[in-house]
């Protein structure tokens, strides 16, 4: 027998909200209910479902937060801005929620590619504005990878006043700094 209720995307949000709520408390899969919510216009039921399930431990499984972090690299940045602005509130987490959040947060860092920059910036605000430490932590480790790179690249490694240099200089193959050498990289590049 068909459903005769409207669908989820043409029901107001009051009522998609309440549509959500019940959804959860019989115990429905979150990854599903998020994809409809992705499917909506609007991105309000999806934000007020990402920090619904952010305060029901959703995020507590590494995996989740890895799963949310894969599905938050496949919507629009419109969308991705209004879920961390859900999740993050106003900065006051419990102490489960602020760790699992911090999680799910770096593991987006870890996935995003550079056709998504703008994601990146966001989450990279979120973390600054709310884990200043786990974020200086997760950018001296791609520091170090990238220095890391360059040596293995060049043969050698580039030294930290190398790094402070004006993004118009380059570390040179050779070790010389340069500004016009063919096989050079901009020491900023990472």
């Amino acid at each position: 027998m068909p459903d005769p209720s409207p669908p989820f995307a043409a029901l107001p949000l009051e009522e998609q909200l309440r549509w959500l709520e019940h959804a959860l408390a019989r115990g429905e899969d979150p990854r599903g209910l998020l994809q409809a919510c992705a499917a909506v216009r609007d991105h309000a039921p999806l934000s007020w479902l990402a920090r619904a399930l952010l305060e029901r431990g959703f995020l507590a499984d590494p995996a989740q937060q890895g799963w949310l972090a894969e599905f938050l690299l496949q919507q629009p940045e419109t969308a991705v801005d209004r879920v961390l602005r859900a999740l993050v509130g106003e900065g006051r987490f419990s102490r489960t929620q602020g760790p699992q959040l911090q999680g799910m947060l770096l593991a987006v860092l870890e996935r995003v590619t550079l056709s998504r920059v703008s994601v990146m910036c966001l989450v990279d605000r979120a973390l600054k504005h709310n884990f200043a430490e786990a974020r200086d932590a997760h950018v001296q480790a791609l520091t170090e990878r990238c220095a890391a790179a360059l040596k293995r690249t060049f043969g050698r490694s580039c030294g930290s006043s190398e790094w402070s240099r004006p993004a118009s200089r380059v570390c040179a193959p050779d070790g010389h700094s340069s500004t016009s050498s063919k096989n050079s990289v901009p020491l900023r590049a990472c």
